[in-house]
């Protein structure tokens, strides 16, 4: 299991930058700010002003429903890889479409890990908010709103760099 989110990591941070060498360090490093630093700080004021979620449930329903969706494009990417393996040369214009191809598999493929997370996360934020009697967990209801948020925002953000290797790919076979 380590090794295939290995892997999936890889993947996903190898498709950050076409670059080589010291330019493509800096490239990942600047994507690494904006992919983790961005959600840190967009989730820093729930936690310094512990806003509570009143309630996760049907959050956890409609992510369960996005993450399969997510599956459906993950199928989806992965046959216009095939048709493009086999129909390639019809498309002249199609510059690097494979690569892009394999990058927004990458991407679609890291996206629905951090949809997983998300959802195992909703769920254990629910089953424990709901069974939490007095004690050590009581009244802490709003350590899991910050966590909530990263992701969200970490999946939203994934999210938009998928579509926007979409529009690519558009571009690419249309002109």
């Amino acid at each position: 299991m380590l090794s295939g989110a290995r892997e999936i990591w890889d993947d996903y941070r190898d498709s950050w930058t076409s670059l080589d060498g010291a330019a493509a360090k800096r490239a990942r490093r600047k994507a690494a700010a904006y992919y983790f630093l961005t959600p840190t700080v967009a989730s820093a004021p729930f936690w310094i002003w512990r806003v509570e979620l009143p309630i996760v449930t049907p959050l956890l329903t409609s992510m369960s429903v996005f993450t399969a969706l997510l599956f459906g494009l993950l199928f989806l990417v992965f046959n216009l890889a095939v048709t493009l393996r086999k129909d390639g040369n019809a498309i002249t214009s199609a510059h690097d479409l494979p690569g892009l191809i394999g990058d927004m598999r990458a991407a679609i493929t890291y996206t629905i890990v951090v949809a997983i997370v998300l959802v195992g996360v909703l769920a254990l934020a629910t089953i424990l908010l709901a069974t939490t009697t007095p004690g050590p967990l009581s009244g802490q209801g709003w350590l899991w709103t910050p966590i909530i948020v990263w992701l969200g925002v970490h999946l939203a953000m994934n999210l938009f760099k998928v579509l926007a290797r979409f529009r690519t790919a558009f571009n690419y076979v249309s002109r």
